[in-house]
């Protein structure tokens, strides 16, 4: 009879819960990556010289140059906070989901323990039986064997047990 392992179907759907899982972890760990890159270059776009000097040198700038350009920098640095507040409730949302997908992981194995064992308890019995059958095949033989086939055994050939046969025969 060969190996079934009897919870076959819940593993596979334990299987298929962890791999959604590790999809939406991944997703969520991209998403976050994605914001924390988008910071980084807003911080490089405000802390870049165009900003920075031309501000500082007035560079012959009118007024409402520099009023615009004030504005952008503050709408930037709003900007600015809004994806760090983005990048904190991303990165929630990335440990809610590792967590998620630790616990699949987690049941999954459960499963593949119990299959491991299952299958090792079913090699033991199998192996078991083998040894069975074989000890009850010898034993089966050795009751099966002939008078003659003992004499064969006992002395080596048949032609010492034939003439001690013939010559019973013959009185």
């Amino acid at each position: 009879m060969p190996f079934r392992f009897s919870l076959t179907a819940l593993l596979r759907l334990r299987e298929g819960i962890e791999r959604n899982q590790e999809i939406m972890l991944t997703t969520a760990h991209q998403a976050v990556r994605k914001l924390e890159q988008e910071i980084e270059e807003l911080h490089s776009t405000l802390n870049s010289p165009p900003y920075d000097q031309r501000m500082i040198a007035g560079e012959s700038n009118t007024g409402a140059e520099l009023q615009f350009r004030l504005q952008c920098e503050s709408a930037l640095r709003r900007h600015c906070v809004q994806l760090q507040q983005r990048l904190v409730i991303a990165e929630q949302d990335r440990d809610i989901r590792a967590d998620a997908y630790r616990e699949a992981r987690r049941e999954r194995e459960i499963l593949d323990t119990l299959c491991e064992d299952e299958w090792q308890r079913y090699r033991c019995e199998q192996s078991r039986r083998e040894q069975q059958d074989a000890d009850d095949l010898y034993l089966w033989r050795m009751r099966a064997r002939s008078p003659v086939a003992d004499d064969v055994r006992r002395y080596g050939s048949r032609s010492f047990v034939l003439p001690r046969t013939i010559s019973k025969r013959k009185h």
